[in-house]
C-alpha cells in the first residue's frame, strides 16, 4: 500500500462520541476512508457486501466488544464461520473499555484478532497499529 493511498477501515462501535474522535484521529494520520457501523449486525452487512464482490471491502476492522444487537464476540464468531471471509481475512483490532484479562485472553483465542487495545487510545497508538497491520506509512 503506498503512502499516498488511504486504507479503508471499518470502525465498529456504538459510542458515537468515541467513533467521531477516532475518525478525527485517523484523519490526522492520513486515513480518511473510514466507515462506521454502530453494531455487529451493521458491520456484518458491510462485510458481506464486500465478500459478494469477491474481495474484502476493508483493509482493517476496529471492533468494540460491548454493543447492542450483536456484540463484538458474536460478530467474530460469525466471521470465523464465513468461508469467503476466512479465505481473505481482514485484520481485526479490538479496541474496548474492557480491562478484563479474560476478554484479552478470549480475543487472543480468535485467529482473526491481531491486537487488543484498551480505550482511550492515543494518536501514536493508532498510527503504530495501522502501520503494523497495514504497512501504511501515512
Amino acid at each position: 500500500m503506498s503512502a499516498k493511498s488511504s486504507p479503508k477501515i471499518l470502525l465498529v462501535d456504538d459510542d458515537r462520541f468515541y467513533t467521531r474522535l477516532l475518525v478525527r484521529m485517523l484523519a490526522k494520520i492520513g486515513i480518511t476512508d473510514v466507515e462506521v457501523a454502530q453494531h455487529g449486525e451493521e458491520a456484518l452487512t458491510h462485510i458481506l457486501n464486500g465478500a459478494q464482490q469477491g474481495s474484502p471491502e476493508h483493509q482493517l476492522i476496529i471492533l468494540d466488544i460491548n454493543m447492542p444487537f450483536m456484540t463484538g464476540w458474536e460478530l467474530l464468531d460469525k466471521l470465523e464461520n464465513l468461508v469467503s471471509f476466512t479465505k481473505n481475512p481482514v485484520p481485526i483490532v479490538m479496541v474496548t473499555t474492557s480491562r478484563n484479562e479474560d476478554d484479552k485472553f478470549k480475543a487472543s483465542e480468535h485467529k482473526l484478532v491481531k491486537e487488543f487495545l484498551v480505550k482511550p487510545v492515543s494518536e501514536l497508538t493508532l498510527l503504530n497499529m495501522v502501520q503494523s497491520h497495514l504497512k501504511y506509512t501515512g
